[in-house]
């Protein structure tokens, strides 16, 4: 993880003069830090971006890829496909403590807007929040995820089976 984050932070350090803003694959931080009083800071969360294998787990088999709007009565969309059909996932977590607060929520938005797009050519995720974590779910509707589907007995956690919720968001229905 820490060679991935130096060779990004690299990339825009060598391309500082550049005019255009250079894209690269990935986020170089995944910390989510609260500044303290006396300057210090506090680890409360973290937020990962990464290729999605959504598809390669057969999570959403059933939907179809960018530049297609495959919902109901729609016909296909005028939009110019990308040339980068990646699909995108954004994982997460945030202490309790900071839990109700909109923390997580600008977090994926600031992500989403400020870096994957302009820096990485970010134009669909592909994410899952696991079946009761509702407040996960919110955070990606809150940012326009719309659930294409729940998954029963998707994931093996812990020894236990779990749902999932898939959830996703697309640059041309924005």
């Amino acid at each position: 993880m820490k060679a991935a984050s130096d060779a990004i932070f690299q990339a825009l350090e060598d391309s500082q003069q550049d005019e255009a803003l250079i894209t690269v694959g990935g986020s170089p931080t995944t910390a989510i830090r609260e500044v303290q009083a006396d300057g210090s800071d506090l680890l409360i969360g973290d937020m990962k971006i990464k290729p999605s294998d959504a598809r390669a787990r057969g999570f959403i088999k059933d939907f179809s890829r960018e530049g297609e709007d495959d919902s109901p009565g729609k016909e296909a969309n005028a939009v110019e496909p990308v040339k980068d059909e990646t699909e995108w996932n954004i994982g997460f977590w945030l202490a309790p403590s900071h839990h109700s607060k909109g923390i997580m929520t600008d977090a994926v938005h600031t992500l989403i807007h400020d870096w994957a797009i302009p820096r990485m050519n970010a134009r669909r995720f592909i994410c899952g929040a696991f079946t009761g974590n509702q407040a996960s779910v919110r955070v990606f509707e809150k940012n326009g995820f719309k659930t294409r589907s729940i998954k029963e007995d998707a994931m093996e956690v812990r020894g236990q089976k779990r749902g999932i919720h898939i959830l996703e968001w697309r640059s041309d229905r924005q």
